[in-house]
């Protein structure tokens, strides 16, 4: 095994990424869904829903109905849809290019040097109250945050971490440069979720461990919501979900770098936009995630 080592390249600088064995780096593509077990589709698209990448894509799953997609529409500019198992279309389901067989990958990021520690902001559930405006500091969130009422919460830059509870924001506008966002739990990972018309534009450190990283979610079950009409997400890093679900619902539109999710489910007029590019990986040994 050669000795592990740190590389950043494309346009996210310095954003780390592992191999877990290979004389020759294997590019991530910008979506890797990352499920390889069960016969339950891991890449839904369930109606008038749309899902456009750039570099690519590789769903893991070996289901035959490992994507599935419902009157919908899956588009891979400049990469190929790459499948370990199938493809069910149903309906008027279109999608470009047409799926080609490829080799499941392993979970490239179990190498980055996660934060185990902060400054602690919250001992308990923070509420921002209805028509706000705030500016929050990075630290530690026991409890997680709500903001769902908000009129503007402006995030200075650093890690932001949501321990043992949800971060939930809507209707307001929610900005920052320079954060990164880590969902953990010594009991439960939370959800983040945007919604309610909710304008969110977030975009990573470009330097340090967690340079191209905008959040990092362990909760098992809906790591990322975007939901409902008019909420707009630009999420302008990448997002790590790797136990959980990235969705996209109810014709909200989200944007990414990249996205890698145990699974993905677009419902009901949700827009998922991936604009890459793919990456370049090393080797690297996993110490342990937040939490862990």
């Amino acid at each position: 095994m050669k000795k592990a080592h740190w590389s950043a390249v494309g346009l996210l600088p310095g954003l780390l990424a592992l191999a877990l064995a290979a004389d020759e780096p294997r590019p991530i593509p910008p979506l890797l869904v990352l499920c390889n077990t069960g016969d339950k589709a891991t890449l839904s698209l369930g109606g008038d829903d749309e899902l456009n990448v750039k570099g690519g894509i590789l769903v893991n799953c070996p289901a035959q109905n490992a994507v599935y997609s419902f009157d919908s529409r899956l588009t891979v500019e400049d990469g190929a849809l790459g499948l370990v198992g199938g493809y069910q279309p149903l309906g008027k389901a279109a999608v470009s290019p047409k799926p080609t067989p490829a080799e499941a990958m392993a979970d490239p990021y179990t190498g980055v040097n996660w934060p185990q520690t902060g400054e602690p902001r919250s001992r308990k559930t923070l509420f921002v109250a209805q028509h706000q405006e705030i500016v929050l500091r990075p630290g530690i969130y026991y409890g997680g945050i709500n903001a769902s009422s908000a009129e503007k919460v402006t995030l200075e830059p650093g890690v932001y971490h949501i321990v043992d509870g949800d971060f939930v924001f809507g209707k307001g506008e929610l900005t920052g440069d320079g954060v990164t966002f880590l969902v953990y739990g010594g009991r439960l990972a939370g959800k983040m979720m945007l919604n309610g018309g909710a304008k969110v534009h977030l975009t990573p450190p470009t330097e340090g461990d967690l340079a191209g990283i905008v959040i990092a979610s362990w909760c098992s079950d809906q790591a990322l919501a975007v939901s409902q009409e008019d909420t707009d997400a630009k999420l302008d890093g990448l997002i790590y979900a790797p136990v959980g679900m990235v969705c996209s619902m109810f014709k909200a539109r989200m944007m990414a770098r990249q996205v890698v999710s145990w699974t993905i489910t677009l419902s009901i007029g949700g827009k998922l936009n991936i604009t890459g590019p793919s990456l370049k990986v090393v080797e690297a040994a996993p110490p342990a995630a937040p939490g862990g």
